[in-house]
């Protein structure tokens, strides 16, 4: 994941639709509220989720949104709650992983996109802060290592 989330930073890519979170640190812990996604291209049908956790995998909590049907502009709107270690929230390369999936009734899902957000990088509010929204563009990796970009 981290070599994913470095490839992502360093290189441009086609984007696969955007992630719009709220993110933030209140003393150990981090909130997160997962808003809506736009443009999201897949091959099919799109009833998408979002799979969330925080890599390396010292991390035990990972979240999933509800299932949005029938969308390519899901409202998510669901917020999460990451308890954190002074250690973990010291950790230098500790990465919030968003995978957001187009659910399939057999087999497995589909992986429509992927964002990174390094912790280090996240706001530690206090309660007069004001927050913006974060917009997190989706890549997806191909077979061959590099960034796909499925037609649409």
């Amino acid at each position: 994941f981290i070599d994913r989330y470095r490839l992502q930073v360093q290189k441009q890519s086609q984007p696969n639709g955007l992630l719009t979170i709220l993110c933030f640190f209140v003393e150990n812990k981090l909130k997160l509220e997962i808003l809506n996604a736009r443009n999201l291209i897949t091959s099919r049908k799109c009833d998408s989720y979002v799979k969330i956790q925080i890599i390396p995998g010292k991390f035990e909590q990972k979240f999933q949104t509800k299932i949005q049907f029938d969308t390519q502009f899901p409202l998510y709107d669901e917020i999460f709650e990451f308890e954190l270690t002074d250690e973990q929230m010291n950790m230098k390369d500790a990465i919030l992983y968003f995978n957001i999936k187009n659910r399939s009734l057999i087999g497995s899902s589909e992986c429509i996109g992927e964002a990174f957000l390094a912790l280090k990088d996240i706001a530690v509010i206090t309660s007069k802060d004001i927050l913006k929204q974060i917009h997190l563009t989706l890549t997806r990796l191909g077979s061959d290592g590099e960034f796909d970009h499925l037609a649409q």
